[in-house]
């Protein structure tokens, strides 16, 4: 994920290895263009779609499905917004993130800003 100030207010630019994706607030955009007329396969993964994460809730209270917003998907959504943001603030430089212990490696600048200072007597 690529994030700059160039006329992009909310949202980044995606890079992959066919182009990227630019999103700037409700407007996504693709370099080339063709990049958002690819047809979908029937090979290719397709997600659960919900207009209404209410609803979707509490039938999946009913039926003990997983919602389509659970808990980790919430998490590593959140997740990437705070490393956006951990990114602006470090002046957009390079950072290495590592998944699985949720640090950045060898960083200790960017690691300060994975928590904030709690109010006693609160702990994790």
């Amino acid at each position: 994920m690529h994030l700059d100030q160039g006329g992009y207010t909310v949202g980044g630019i995606f890079k992959g290895d066919k182009g990227e994706i630019r999103i700037d607030g409700t407007r996504a955009t693709c370099v080339p263009e063709e990049l958002g007329r690819e047809p979908i396969t029937p090979s290719d993964l397709r997600l659960y779609e919900s207009n209404n994460h209410f609803a979707d809730w509490g039938e999946c209270m009913r039926t003990r499905r997983r919602p389509i917003a659970d808990v980790e998907i919430g998490h590593r959504s959140a997740t990437l917004c705070h490393l956006g943001n951990i990114a602006r603030w470090l002046a957009l430089r390079k950072l290495k993130w590592d998944p699985s212990t949720e640090t950045f490696p060898e960083d200790a600048e960017a690691n300060r800003y994975l928590e904030r200072p709690r109010r006693e007597p609160y702990r994790l």
